[in-house]
């Protein structure tokens, strides 16, 4: 860990923090976890560890809004463990550390991950008046549309062009569902707490089609979509009794999200290596890419 002036050095706009705290914090630590931002740990008297997730240029270019992330994070204490909400500014957001330790594939099954999610979609977009409470509504064109305006020309732009453009309309859908959604959902953002799993890292959340975030989801966790939905269907219908879901229904618009989804996540890698001027992400990019085409989704 760095002292305070040291970390001040390093990171001059953690001064911020520090307006929000009203004390000389004890000293500061980069994360290496993360791939929006570098996030800061920060160790203070008063608050013990905290995290501090500013607004930057590297959010700025992911579309990412800390006020968004501060209301999302207010409305969903009483859901299930997760950072509290310290303070904030015009400059970023002061959060509480979420004691706990990272959750492996091995020891959480992706059943259980998937029945997570599910009791976060109970929290609808019906009982949501996002617009009172400062929650985001998800657009799905201006999101790929925003991706795309942030990339600078290039061979990789030019080679994803023609699918960005066949691909940037969402589909139809046979149903109209909405729900607060958290965009990264897999075990990269579960923790074991005193508790039970916590869920960290809600800055892409929104309330949206639960549908999409269940895709992002089932293909981060390599699983297959009539699968998924079946555990799904089981674990929603535990957490909300009333809940009435026509099963083919949503498994038809869950394949029509598909494409959609991953041509989204492709752009969301390129622009990350831009950002970072990491070419390994062009790899998950370049990857995305030839399972589209295989699919024939490509032009």
């Amino acid at each position: 860990m760095l002292d305070w002036q040291q970390a001040l050095q390093q990171q001059p706009e953690l001064a911020h923090a520090q307006t929000v705290l009203n004390e000389v914090p004890l000293g500061a630590l980069q994360l290496s976890g993360g791939l929006t931002n570098r996030t800061w740990k920060i160790a203070t008297k008063t608050h013990g560890w905290t995290v501090w997730r500013g607004h930057t240029s590297i959010s700025a270019a992911f579309d990412i809004c800390r006020v968004n992330e501060r209301n999302v994070l207010q409305a969903v204490q009483t859901l299930l463990p997760t950072s509290q909400v310290l303070g904030d500014n015009a400059h970023g957001v002061l959060l509480s550390w979420l004691e706990g330790r990272p959750i492996s594939c091995a020891e959480l099954s992706a059943e259980r991950v998937i029945s997570l999610l599910a009791h976060i979609h109970t929290f609808s977009g019906d009982s949501i008046d996002g617009d009172t409470i400062g929650i985001r509504r998800f657009d799905y064109t201006e999101k790929v549309d925003h991706y795309w305006q942030q990339l600078n020309p290039s061979i990789y732009k030019s080679r994803y062009q023609e699918l960005y453009v066949k691909l940037r309309i969402p589909p139809t859908f046979h149903c109209n569902h909405s729900a607060l959604c958290h965009f990264d959902f897999a075990h990269h953002n579960l923790i074991h707490t005193d508790q039970s799993i916590g869920v960290i890292d809600w800055e892409y959340s929104a309330i949206a089609d639960p549908r999409l975030d269940l895709v992002l989801t089932l293909d981060m966790l390599d699983m297959d979509y009539p699968q998924g939905l079946n555990c799904y269907l089981q674990a929603y219908g535990l957490s909300d009794s009333n809940a009435v879901i026509d099963r083919e229904q949503w498994l038809s618009d869950m394949k029509a999200w598909s494409a959609h989804a991953q041509m989204m996540a492709l752009l969301w890698y390129v622009l990350a290596a831009q950002l970072w001027g990491n070419d390994d992400f062009l790899i998950d990019a370049e990857s995305i890419y030839q399972r589209l085409c295989r699919s024939d989704h490509c032009l």
